[in-house]
């Protein structure tokens, strides 16, 4: 099988932005006495070719290998489009051996996958400018560039003509069963993906650089993972039918590369644990005989007695600092 897809995305905003009203609870634009409009039009397309071929022998093993294609056009026409390949395979044990007879089907599988993905929005490679409200300087208009950090702060946004595609890489291996006459189901599965060259804002950089550092190739991301399904489904004589299913999961996601040397809490680094949670430890409670008053009649930790409250990662962690 073979085909291709094209994707496109057009979006028109008029804006408009303005203070006070010239007559007072009349909420219409041409009552604004000072009105900013801005006009945004943003277009973006994704181009897309994709073939797949299925194998089987002996209705026993299956192969299916797939190619996907894909150009986006918000990256720079050099570097803006990526290959990612998928093979899979299965192989049904019940057609190859003789199962027990409440043992009616079972399989195993595994598979390697590639997607990839493009920038999170248009025009993020170029600089782009808006006019100036206000008829500009000696009936000539005025331009600014439009990807500014904040609204006053004067920095520009620097953009990165040379982002590439982030890629996702997943390898997969399961198992699926049926017994009692196919009343009950099970199935397994673990996975573990990879995400490289993820797009993200950059480091900060001092002000006197007169911008910030452009959005880049630097992040990478680790998944494991593992999933359990059961489904019972039953009939009765007098046509009444029950299903139950239930599901069981857990993963656990790590940042593998960022280029982020801020270690708190809140930020993202390398070697977090997404999701990881943070609380207080507290060594012992303080006793009476901890204080003593000050010459001003305060009571204060006697000199030797250190706060008891330090950042910990639960479970495990470590000491981080102590809570000041």
């Amino acid at each position: 099988m073979a085909g291709g897809n094209q994707r496109k995305a057009k979006t028109n905003n008029v804006i408009l932005l303005g203070t006070d009203f010239s007559v007072p609870n009349f909420y219409d634009p041409s009552n604004v006495v000072s009105l900013t409009t801005t006009n945004q039009n943003i277009r973006s397309a994704v181009n897309s070719i994709f073939g797949s071929v299925d194998l089987g022998y002996k209705d026993m093993l299956f192969l299916t290998a797939t190619g996907r294609n894909d150009w986006f056009s918000t990256l720079d026409p050099r570097d803006n489009n990526i290959f990612y390949p998928s093979i899979g395979a299965s192989f049904l044990l019940s057609e190859a051996v003789r199962l027990p007879s409440w043992f009616n089907y079972a399989k195993v599988r595994a598979s390697w996958a590639q997607v990839g993905g493009g920038t999170p929005a248009a025009y993020v490679l170029t600089q782009t400018y808006s006019q100036v409200p206000g008829g500009g300087h000696l009936g000539q208009p005025l331009q600014t560039p439009t990807q500014t950090v904040g609204t006053t702060s004067g920095l520009l946004n620097a953009p990165n003509a040379s982002l590439k595609p982030y890629t996702s890489t997943t390898y997969e291996a399961g198992l699926e069963a049926r017994f009692l006459g196919g009343r009950l189901s099970a199935g397994l599965a673990v996975y573990n993906r990879r995400t490289t060259e993820m797009i993200g804002a950059g480091l900060s950089l001092p002000s006197t650089f007169g911008g910030s550092v452009p959005v880049m190739n630097f992040g990478a991301m680790r998944t494991r993972g593992w999933e359990l399904a059961l489904d019972f489904s039953h009939t009765f004589e007098n046509g009444l039918r029950i299903n139950a299913m239930a599901t069981l999961s857990d993963f656990n996601e790590k940042i593998t590369k960022l280029a982020n040397a801020t270690r708190t809490v809140t930020a993202n680094y390398e070697g977090k644990t997404i999701g990881e949670i943070w609380g207080y430890q507290t060594d012992r409670l303080f006793q009476e005989s901890d204080f003593t008053k000050n010459p001003q009649g305060k009571w204060i930790l006697k000199p030797g007695i250190t706060p008891q409250t330090y950042w910990k990662e639960i479970p495990p962690g470590s000491i981080i600092r102590p809570a000041m």
